[in-house]
């Protein structure tokens, strides 16, 4: 009996740990997301020739993954459940994607990054202690 109950025991982490990587990966996806609109957009857009389009689809989508990167970075080491940080991360990627896509300001879009990062560093005390303790997976 005492096998099964081991058994059963790794059963249940392994599921849990598939579904903390079916999330992982969804938030990833949802991550890149303006990358994804700009790279579309700006093939679709671009009325010049080869290679003046290759060079802006490039530092535009340069510009997305400097964006989507830090901000997705942010959003997983902070202490939310993965509801709160999905809406975070919906928000600050379409904020991000109206301004920096199709707004005459690409540089608003950057906003929402400061109160995540404001948020992140008032919960980096409690980050570290829980990293410390083992209780946490960086």
């Amino acid at each position: 009996m005492d096998a099964l109950d081991k058994l059963a025991e790794k059963n249940r982490t392994h599921q849990k740990h598939v579904k903390a990587e079916k999330l992982a990966v969804a938030l990833i996806a949802l991550g890149l997301l303006p990358f994804y609109v700009d790279l579309v957009y700006s093939i679709i857009t671009s009325d010049a020739s080869f290679p003046q389009r290759l060079v802006f689809a490039f530092v535009s989508c340069i510009g997305s993954l400097c964006f989507s990167c830090p901000i997705l970075a942010m959003v997983d080491l902070s202490l939310f459940s993965y509801r709160v940080k999905a809406i975070i991360l919906v928000f600050t990627q379409s904020w991000f994607i109206y301004f920096w896509v199709f707004s005459e300001a690409p540089w608003v879009g950057f906003l929402p990054s400061i109160p995540v990062y404001l948020a992140m560093r008032r919960q980096l005390p409690e980050i570290k202690a829980k990293a410390a303790n083992g209780d946490y997976d960086l």
